[in-house]
Formats: C-alpha cells, structure tokens, sequence
C-alpha cells in the first residue's frame, strides 16, 4: 500500500525507539506530487517472505479470520489505477473475500482523487471499489475526507483567496459532496486524519492556518449532515504512546463533546514495532478514550520484523532473510496487540482491527520505513499471498488463545501426547524413552515443536535437551509437519547415574521460550 513518501520521527525514548509517523497516506508533506503513474510503481516487489528451511513449512489454520470476530476485521486495499487494485487481482479478491469483512481504501478515496479542482469531483474509480465491495458483502470504511499532506491537499484549496468563512463555506461543501454521494454506501468515515502533533498541539496546516481548530468540527458536522448513518471517526498515529499528543487529542475530544460535535469513535493507527511500544501503553491509550464513551478503532495496523530504531538495527542487526523463529515472534506480538484492544475496549464499542495492506510486498513500510533498502514482512501474508504466523497470532487473540512465539496451534488442545515406558541400560546409565505426539485437528500442523518434561525423577538429566524451562528441561524438534491424524515420536535420552526408574509427565508447551 502506498504512502506519502515523507514521515516524521520524534525520540519517544531512551532506546532510540522512534515514533513512526504514519497514516492513511503517511504523515508529513512529500517533496513532489505524486502522478498516477508515479504511485502505481512507487515500489517493487519483494521475492517471497520465504521460511527458509522449507518455504511451505507453516499453515496457520485460519479458515477466515473474520469469522472470529463480531466486530469488523478489516484490510487496506488498493483500487483503480494501483498496481494490486482490488477489482482486478484475483489472488487479493481470494484473501480479502476468505479473510475479512471491510476494506479501506488506501489512495483513492483522499482529498485529491475525488476532488482535485473546485467544481470537479472524480468519483469513477472509487465508485469501482465500493461497488466491488457490496457485491462481495464487503463493507467500507473511507479514508479520508480531510488530511494535511501536501500532495493530498487539492491545488485550489492551496491557492483559496476568500476568507476564513469562505474558506470553512469551502470545506462544508467538500465534505458534503463527498460524503453524501457516498451515503449509504460506505459504513464509515475517517472524517478528520492526522491533525495533531507529534509531541502535543495542533499541527499547523493548511486548514489549521486559515481558520484554526475550528475546521475539525465544520468537518465532522458536515459528514453527519451528509450522511447521518455512517460512524465517523477521528484517526492518527502515535497516539498510543505519545502521552503529548494523547493529551492534545482528550483536549479536543472533551471539547467536542461540550460543543456537541458529532464523533463516534477515535482510530489508533497503531504503526508499531515487535519491541515497542508496550502493551501496557497501549492500553492505558486505548482506556483514555473508552472512558470517552467513543468507538475504538485499531486503523492502520502493520508490525515489521525491523525496527530501524533501535540499537540492534543501528549496531548492525538487520534481518534481511525472514525465518520461521521471525515469523514466530511477529506472531506474538500480533496476538498481543489485539488482545491488548480485546482486553480495554468494551463489544459495544469495538470499531474493528484494520491491517494495512495484504501481502508483504504491498506494504508502504518497505519504500518509506526502509527506503528500500532491504525487505520486511509487516503484514499477515506473504508474496504468494500464503497466510503466515501472523495470521494465526491475530486468530489466536480473536479466539483468546495464549499469545506464544510457538508453531502449534493451540497445543494442548490439538496434540494427544503419549510415552512409552522408560529402557535401563545398566552398562552406561542411560536411559531411553520416546514421545508420540499425535494431531487430534483437521489441519495440519507445523513445528518447530517445543515439549518440556515436567516431574522428572531428581537426579536424572535429559541428554538431548534444547533447554530449559520453568525449571524442567524441553526438547526442541526444528521441523515437523503432522497431518491430520498423523504422529511423530522422539527418542528421549536420559543420564541416570543411580540406576532408578524414571518419571516425567510430557507437556506442550504453551508459553514463550
């Protein structure tokens, strides 16, 4: 999905983990106008988010993530001109039609594409998109009415000679046009997008500099005069860990309120890395406006296996080559993430998860975050449109599974564990048993299988250990594959320097490593 080229960064803290300003476009003006054309190959493709001990190694045995939710589980999407426009690639069409229940338009539904002169509205290619959506029963949230990107604000409305009345007069009027063609069409708006700084305050901006704060309300009063039925939400980034900015934005929330601005809900873009920030902040974010009494929706989500600030990545520590264990760990903090939205924000108010973008390649991360630099993985499917760990950690929130960086899914659950009996040798003190591990799902299931043996006889050790765990040691398999109803047995090798019988209980494990 493409992004304006240009964002911004703000140290948010001692380690050098930088706020990624995002949005809906990315945040922060681009150098250039972006043509048509310019924005269909903003960025190559990158070769397959291969697992590399064997590229078809994980299934994540999500038979359709939206069907795990009753909120909206949704997706960006390209459309008309963009090279993986909804409407005409089929392997998209599959994966958003098998995966989620809304869409969000990344480009073509932002300010210059509808409206790009004054008394010119260009509806035809995101007419095309929604279309598409309703016939698949696809509902749409649009994206966006107002935002400050320089390539985005239409030229006319840069040049706009009238004042401050004309000008608000002006914004009513695109506001209306837009929304009220798409009335009835589309379940929600981001009405409002990026209005405030990094750091606290209102970002100055065109519209902010011709009539201050004054047109996010005209906004929002204009979308609910156009189109009373849809939910209309305010949306940026950062806003889960820059206590600054959230504090400018409850300002404006609370002042909305008192001047009975319409707004349903707030959208935490949530542009966020596999080591920051907490999902302790992220919750004490999403409380602030839960005990707003408004809609929370999770908008923009990607992870990167990168963080390009952090000292890791700074010394040096670059993945360049996606890994199983990588996938693993993005699976976890997928699932955290999530849960961290189930765990603060009440059904009622449950505006739905966005992931920005389908499948790697088309992720805005890779030409803006890294420059191109090098690959990443951001999103829950690969190059080949294969559903990845990812998929299953989101799925695994949805359906409040523990949130692990382990293969299997739900273990314990899924795998009927059995051991043999224990064999002495009493001319080396050895021992060996073996674990069969036999799959009870209708999907196949993928390792690396990690199973601990708790209750082992003191005294006795585990020769063929990987390490341990909570105090017992556990067995580490790379790579298996079970298919429904297959098994596999490991040998299990003891030192046993008094000669006794052994006992242990074999456990899946459960928990991170």
């Amino acid at each position: 999905m493409y992004k304006a080229p240009v964002f911004q960064r703000r140290a948010l803290s001692a380690a050098c983990c930088l706020a990624l300003a995002a949005c809906g476009g990315g945040s922060g003006d681009t150098p250039a106008t972006k043509t048509a054309g310019e924005m269909a190959t903003a960025h190559p493709d990158q070769t397959s988010a291969a697992i590399v001990a064997n590229p078809a190694a994980y299934n994540p045995g999500v038979a359709s993530l939206k069907a795990l939710a009753a909120f909206p589980v949704g997706v960006a999407v390209d459309g008309g001109w963009e090279a993986r426009s909804l409407v005409s690639t089929p392997a998209e069409q599959q994966v958003v039609n098998q995966h989620f229940s809304q869409v969000t338009p990344g480009n073509i539904m932002k300010m210059s594409y509808l409206h790009p002169d004054r008394n010119t509205y260009t509806f035809a290619q995101a007419d095309e998109l929604v279309n598409y959506a309703a016939a698949h029963d696809v509902r749409v949230h649009a994206h966006a009415l107002i935002w400050h990107s320089d390539y985005q604000v239409p030229t006319f409305m840069k040049n706009f000679s009238g004042d401050k009345t004309a000008f608000l007069a002006m914004l009513d009027e695109h506001v209306k046009t837009i929304a009220t063609h798409y009335a009835g069409k589309v379940q929600s708006w981001d009405v409002v997008n990026e209005a405030l700084n990094d750091g606290g305050g209102y970002r100055q901006s065109l519209f902010y500099q011709r009539t201050g704060a004054d047109y996010l309300d005209r906004a929002f009063r204009a979308a609910r005069e156009a189109d009373p039925n849809a939910t209309l939400y305010y949306n940026d980034y950062n806003i889960e860990s820059d206590a600054n900015k959230m504090n400018t934005m409850t300002g404006m929330l609370d002042g909305f309120k008192a001047r009975g601005v319409p707004i349903d809900g707030v959208g935490f873009q949530m542009h966020v890395y596999i080591d920051w920030p907490s999902t302790s902040q992220i919750k004490a974010s999403l409380q602030k406006v839960v005990d707003r009494g408004l809609k929370v929706k999770i908008s923009e989500l990607d992870i990167p296996i990168n963080n390009p600030y952090s000292p890791q990545y700074q010394a040096g520590d670059i993945k360049t080559v996606y890994t199983l264990d990588l996938g693993l760990a993005q699976k976890k903090r997928y699932c955290e993430v999530v849960k961290a939205y189930l765990d603060v924000v009440p059904p009622a108010q449950r505006g739905g998860v966005v992931v920005w973008g389908v499948s790697d390649p088309s992720s805005w991360l890779i030409q803006q975050l890294f420059q191109n630099r090098h690959q990443d993985w951001p999103l829950l499917f690969d190059a080949q449109y294969q559903g990845k760990p990812a998929l299953r950690g989101v799925a695994d929130a949805l359906t409040g599974q523990p949130c692990t960086n382990l293969a299997f899914v739900n273990a314990t659950g899924s795998v009927n564990i059995a051991r043999s009996g224990v064999t002495l040798n009493r001319v080396t003190s050895k021992s060996t048993g073996s674990v069969t591990f036999t799959n009870t799902t209708s999907v196949t299931l993928n390792g690396p299988l990690h199973f601990r043996l708790d209750g082992l006889t003191a005294g006795v050790t585990l020769d063929n250990a990987s390490g341990a765990q909570n105090g017992a040691p556990y067995m580490t398999l790379p790579a298996i594959s079970l298919a429904p109803g297959a098994s596999a047995t490991v040998t299990t090798t003891f030192s046993n320097p008094g000669k006794v019988g052994i006992g242990y209980t074999a456990t899946l494990i459960s928990g991170s490593l």
